[in-house]
């Protein structure tokens, strides 16, 4: 991820990457999880990127709505269920 924050702008594509990467790479146990929140990412970056965001560019009006419709699917039931559950499972197994 340090890759995609790189001079203190984000890259998206390279965020996504990077989720993806992990999902691929996540133990047996959390992979189901951590590919919801990978492609969770993916499609908030992909709206970000529809709606004309620029990452370091202040919003337009419009893109603000088109933002605070793709933050969405960080509220679906699906995302937060996974992020509990790798909450969950990082808590016992990783102190």
């Amino acid at each position: 991820m340090s890759a995609a924050t790189r001079g203190g702008k984000l890259d998206l594509q390279t965020a996504v990457s990077a989720y993806q990467a992990l999902a691929s790479a996540a133990p047996g146990q959390i992979r189901p999880d951590v590919q919801v929140m990978a492609r969770a990412f993916s499609s908030f970056a992909a709206g970000l990127s529809k709606a004309g965001y620029i990452p370091g560019k202040v919003p337009t009006a419009a893109q603000i709505a088109g933002l605070q419709t793709v933050a969405q699917v960080f509220s679906q039931p699906k995302f937060r269920a996974a992020a509990q559950r790798l909450s969950a499972w990082a808590h016992q197994n990783c102190g």
